[in-house]
């Protein structure tokens, strides 16, 4: 064990990035998309409550309020322009229900490959 407390000095610095991401995209849904309402966040996820007609329109929107957070990172520490390739998500997963089975920690829109029999099972199929 060092005594010089780099390691959490160093997760600290992550760690409150993250928070302020997370505040910074709560305030800016809130402000850009009042029809949408935060049910929860968990780590790097946000879970928003959004009727279906509005999905096509929040979705977009999310995208762009990630895209500024990143970049006003950015300006802070005099990064330049973020590239084109890191602008947005790689995808924005759209759940139909919010319930998620106890059996599993799969999400309702996900199918599942078992890696060692490569049996294919949807969720909230018996496990």
């Amino acid at each position: 064990c060092r005594g010089d407390y780099t390691p959490s000095r160093a997760n600290w610095v992550i760690q409150t990035t993250g928070a302020d991401m997370r505040d910074y995209v709560v305030c800016e849904v809130n402000r850009r998309a009042p029809y949408a309402r935060l049910v929860i966040t968990r780590h790097d996820e946000y879970w928003f409550g959004v009727r279906a007609e509005d999905v096509d329109r929040f979705v977009p929107e999310f995208q762009q309020i990630h895209w500024d957070f990143w970049q006003a990172l950015a300006d802070v520490f005099d990064l330049g322009e973020i590239p084109e390739a890191y602008r947005w998500f790689s995808e924005v997963n759209v759940d139909t229900v919010i319930r998620k089975s106890p059996k599993s920690i799969d999400t309702p829109t996900r199918v599942c490959q078992n890696r060692n029999t490569g049996h294919v099972r949807k969720p909230y199929e018996d496990v």
